[in-house]
């Protein structure tokens, strides 16, 4: 049988009491990762297209509403759970609206109140974020 150690900050284990988490489900998000196929090239390339498609046919609109309901910005959205990786690595070469993205394919939000329409804060809060659930990013 195999052993497995995990060190956890203190600083990472009082994040995970106030979520309710324990040092267990980080374990198992890690190992889901692991174990996770790799990004198929063609999804990759399928989402730098869409990307590129929609920072061009919404990059001088200011209405949120126009920009996160873009047809290739929805498509994005549609890839699922893939797609967390693909946006959070895009998010770290430059921040931009992925933010509606996320929330809506993790149902999570981890930007806290104060730094909402701040940009590069919130892109920190998703990349933290992407951080403690496993992602290279």
């Amino acid at each position: 049988m195999a052993q497995i150690s995990l060190e956890i900050s203190d600083e990472l284990l009082q994040q995970l009491a106030q979520t309710g988490r324990t040092p267990t489900d980080i374990l198992q998000e890690q190992l889901a990762n692991f174990s996770a196929n790799p990004i198929p090239s063609a999804l990759s390339h399928q989402f730098e297209q869409l990307a590129a498609q929609w920072r061009q046919e919404t990059g001088h609109l200011s209405m949120m509403n126009d920009i996160v309901l873009n047809r290739s910005y929805q498509q994005i959205i549609g890839m699922g759970k893939p797609a967390i990786v693909l946006i959070l690595q895009d998010l770290k070469k430059q921040p931009d609206h992925w933010f509606w993205a996320l929330r809506s394919i993790t149902g999570e939000n981890p930007i806290q109140p104060d730094d909402r329409g701040r940009l590069q804060k919130m892109a920190e809060a998703w990349l933290e974020w992407g951080r403690q659930h496993g992602y290279q990013c």
